[in-house]
């Protein structure tokens, strides 16, 4: 958190007192998510949307055919309006998510996601760290499942989903070396 302060952001607790008195007097908003139905951004904020994943992977919002009823739809609306840029990791994503989220193409920046960013960067502290963490040879590679479906939509993500023998023997012998999986949960 500290390092947040350095570069003069204030972070704030999710529900405080703080968090709704900065919502309502900053300039500008940024979220990954959607927002609580009940805050509306005014007129002179700039809300900007990371979101929280970084493709198109999944069918979500108005794109789910469901019967939401018609405070549902409303609650929904009420969540993912005012964004004035959604930040867009690829052209699918672009694409399909305005009418997921009932907000307009004209506000999706595809720039890919500053999150994501250090997956595709060449970081050899940062792998040494995580294998050294994890009691890992510094020979072995990582491969990372985090699944964001869960069966029925309710309790764990599930590593039912992925066969991990067969995807650790097929990168075996596609790109060699030895491999472990990591899972991690959405």
């Amino acid at each position: 958190v500290e390092h947040l302060r350095e570069l003069g952001i204030t972070p704030v607790k999710f529900g405080s007192f703080d968090y709704y008195l900065k919502y309502f007097t900053s300039k500008v908003l940024i979220t990954n998510d959607h927002q609580r139905a009940f805050l509306i951004k005014r007129e002179n904020q700039f809300l900007i949307n990371t979101w929280h994943a970084s493709g198109n992977y999944k069918k979500i919002g108005f794109a789910i055919n469901y019967d939401r009823g018609l405070f549902g739809t409303i609650k929904f609306k009420l969540q993912h309006k005012g964004a004035d840029m959604v930040i867009s990791g690829c052209t699918a994503f672009t694409r399909d998510m305005p009418y997921s989220l009932g907000l307009p193409k004209e506000v999706f920046v595809e720039c890919g996601l500053p999150r994501n960013d250090i997956f595709f960067k060449e970081n050899k502290e940062l792998v040494s760290n995580i294998k050294s963490r994890f009691g890992l040879d510094e020979g072995i590679k990582i491969v990372l499942y985090a699944p964001t479906f869960r069966g029925s939509g309710k309790g764990n993500a599930s590593t039912n989903l992925l066969d991990v023998k067969r995807l650790i023997r097929s990168l075996h012998k596609r790109f060699g070396g030895e491999w472990v999986c990591f899972f991690r949960g959405h």
